[in-house]
């Protein structure tokens, strides 16, 4: 290091000047802030020694511009910040060139010794090896214990960081002391005033000049170059009114308004960070150094401790100044941690929500398909069980028809087709009740009292219900719903079987009727159209069903009794009773029973169409009808049937075809159709010729999907007999001719 630092006046001119000390200029750069790196991409160590040489020389000379009369006293000595911060740059292999800078800046300046002498020579050595020592010792325990270049990242660093620089400046200002004292005759009772000058200047010069190289871990801040001019020309303006230098503005004030100095150093430490507070007060050094140096400005009053209130200054400028950045930094650090956190923490909860998603996708797909693989059973069992039925049924037709082929009595003849014609009525109620379990009904509503219902009822439930089942069915009132009594006695049937099975040890099954007239709060009340409707209660006090079964209850193949059930009971009676515009509902919980509340609309009963009005429609033949049926044996039945009836008939295998003939023979009164065939389907064909002009329709149909389509049509459900046909064609030309009418 350079040598001492003297207070006021107290050299005369003409004594020797002792080394230089004290400042060096804030150079203008950009940075570039890299948060992690402690060491920069440095030189080779032998260029590294020679630029820091250099910087430290360079660095002292320009100190001595802002130096007191003679020359040699400063309040900071910028050279020792310099060195240090060049150290933790390029690391501590070059701290070497710290000793030749200092050697050479001492060399010049030792002080009361002849240049170029033995003393001087020895001198500047042993000066330097001080700063040497001083230096080599802060950037080891700023490396070591404070982050190196992140010396000013939190506060409890940037005070280790003043400590550490101020208590290895003991080090160079002990032995520039001892050296000065030993070689140079410095008077004994300046000893302690030139310790501490020494040591103050060197520990400012680290903390005030290092930080511009430092980085204190913030975020890259937005590039701020017009903040940048306004802090710097204000706090120059200022400083230049107080102290009077360097511009010829004002000759300073001895007013104590040092302290207006400080709002730019602070500004800088809370918006420009680090190297904003090293650049204004290593301006504000420049202008309070200068000025107080030539008696201006509100410490020159203060005599020898002037230089000394400049360094109370500073020291009071950076030091805030660094406290503020680093809370600064600190903050925009942990809100930029924060929000990477939360950022992190929103793509982790949508990656979980995405896979609770996915698993629940996957749960109900297994779901799916373990319900699937359980229909698939049931719909087995049903396919066996039906296909019994259908074989003993078949077993009766083919065995009777056999019979027909040979020579009968008259008696047997009648009992072999009576045979039939009952095996044939059993299957197609097989076939309806299948229809009904996939709620696709296509019979037309007819009415059924539910007295009468009733009353068979009790005989069928008897056989079917143990002993130790009381059944009680109170006496209803004569009314009619739009069932078939067959329909309404397998609602009832399945329920009752239901609570059977609810009661394995016995108990009691009660059904109870209501007819109610519903006005629009009643009906709001139970969800309902507002209208008359029969209400039939089917209760038992069975083990109940738990909530969570209960939403499932109507489900097809839905069952709770494992392999014992096929869970079609229950759907098929709310598949009859959907049909007919009604609903079940269901209270129960487990242990207090169960009860069945079915609501079917309450119709009048249709009148009875006399003989006479019907004979006339029924034997009036003559009429010119086009038969579409792709199954050959019954459009060959159909056929057969309407010209027994004496009707001319015309035959066609599909829609095409039919719509052809139909083309030629705009004549026609009566299309018998079925619904589904190849080409052109039955509604299509009901459409196209009723485009054309009026015409009588009658629809055969089994099983098909464009229910909906024919809600105005006289639809005949296969199979049917020929007396069932016959009536359907008489009412389907008695409806065309009324509407003709």
């Amino acid at each position: 290091m350079s040598v001492t630092k003297e207070l006021g006046n107290q050299l005369v001119t003409n004594e020797p000047r002792p080394p230089v000390k004290r400042f060096a200029v804030a150079r203008a750069a950009t940075w570039v802030q890299t948060p992690t790196p402690v060491r920069l991409k440095s030189p080779s160590t032998l260029v590294a020694v020679l630029l820091l040489a250099a910087a430290y020389s360079v660095s002292a000379g320009l100190g001595l511009l802002v130096a007191s009369t003679p020359g040699n006293v400063t309040a900071l000595w910028p050279p020792s910040g310099l060195a240090l911060a060049l150290v933790l740059l390029w690391g501590r292999r070059c701290v070497s060139g710290v000793f030749l800078g200092s050697f050479a800046t001492n060399l010049l300046f030792f002080p009361n010794v002849e240049r170029w002498s033995p003393a001087g020579i020895v001198g500047a050595a042993l000066i330097a090896a001080g700063s040497t020592a001083e230096l080599a010792l802060a950037s080891w325990v700023l490396d070591r214990f404070v982050g190196g270049r992140h010396a000013v990242a939190t506060r409890a660093r940037v005070a280790m960081f003043c400590g550490v620089a101020f208590a290895s400046a003991t080090i160079a200002a002990s032995v520039g002391l001892f050296s000065t004292a030993a070689l140079g005759g410095l008077p004994v009772a300046t000893w302690p005033r030139f310790w501490l000058t020494w040591l103050v200047g060197d520990g400012m010069g680290m903390v005030v000049v290092a930080p511009f190289f430092m980085l204190d871990d913030a975020p890259p801040r937005p590039t701020r170059w017009l903040e940048w001019v306004v802090v710097t020309a204000v706090g120059l303006v200022v400083a230049q009114v107080v102290f009077g230098r360097p511009l010829p503005l004002s000759d300073g004030t001895t007013l104590p308004l040092a302290w207006m100095t400080l709002p730019s150093v602070v500004w800088a430490g809370i918006r420009l960070g680090p190297r904003g507070v090293a650049v204004q007060t290593l301006l504000l050094h420049v202008v309070a150094s200068w000025g107080t140096v030539r008696g201006q400005g509100p410490f020159a009053p203060t005599g020898d401790l002037a230089l000394v209130m400049v360094d109370g200054l500073l020291l009071v400028a950076v030091v805030p100044g660094l406290f503020l950045s680093a809370t600064i930094a600190r903050d925009a650090a942990t809100n930029a941690s924060l929000e990477h956190e939360r950022r992190v923490l929103e793509e982790r909860v949508t990656e979980r929500t995405r896979a609770v998603e996915q698993a629940a996708l996957e749960q109900s797909r297994l779901n799916a398909t373990l319900v699937e693989a359980q229909k698939q059973e049931a719909v087995g069992r049903l396919a066996g069980g039906v296909a019994h039925d259908f074989n003993n049924l078949l077993t009766v037709i083919s065995g009777h028809a056999s019979l027909l082929e040979r020579p009968l009595s008259d008696d047997e003849r009648g009992d072999s087709v009576q045979s039939i014609l009952d095996a044939t009525s059993r299957a197609a109620e097989l076939t309806r009740q299948l229809l009904d379990v996939a709620r696709r009904p296509l019979t037309q509503s007819t009415s059924v009292d539910v007295a009468d219902t009733l009353r068979r009822l009790r005989r069928l439930l008897r056989p079917a219900l143990p002993a130790s089942i009381t059944i009680d069915i109170d006496e209803a009132p004569p009314g009619d719903v739009a069932l078939e009594g067959v329909q309404l006695e397998q609602v009832l049937l399945n329920l009752a079987l239901n609570a059977r099975d609810a009661m394995p040890t016995g108990g009691r099954l009660h059904i109870a009727t209501a007819f109610r007239q519903l006005d629009a709060s009643q009906a709001s009340s139970v969800a309902l159209p507002a209208g008359k409707w029969v209400r039939l209660e089917v209760s038992d006090d069975g083990a109940g069903i738990p909530a969570e079964v209960l939403p499932h209850l109507f489900e097809p193949f839905f069952t709770t009794k494992g392999r014992k059930g096929t869970g079609l009971g229950l759907s098929t009676a709310s598949g009859i009773v959907a049909s007919a515009g009604g609903r079940i509902d269901v209270r129960s919980s487990p242990g207090t029973g169960t009860t069945f509340t079915v609501w079917l609309p309450w119709v009048d009963a249709k009148p009875v169409v006399s003989s006479e009005v019907a004979a006339p429609a029924q034997a009036r033949g003559g009429r010119l009808v086009l038969v579409a049926e792709d199954e050959p044996l019954v459009r060959s039945i159909v056929v057969k049937a309407l010209t027994r009836l004496g009707h001319r008939v015309l035959a066609a295998s599909d829609g095409e075809e039919a719509l052809a003939i139909a083309r030629q023979h705009p004549d026609l009164e009566l299309l018998v159709t079925d619904v589904v065939m190849p080409r052109l389907g039955g509604v299509e064909l009901v459409k196209a010729l009723r485009a054309r002009g009026p015409i009588a329709v009658l629809v055969m149909s089994g099983y098909h999907e464009q229910q909906e389509e024919l809600r105005d049509e006289r639809v005949l459900p296969k199979p049917f007999t020929l007396e069932a046909f016959s009536n359907a064609v008489a009412e389907a030309l008695a409806g065309a001719s009324s509407q003709g009418a």
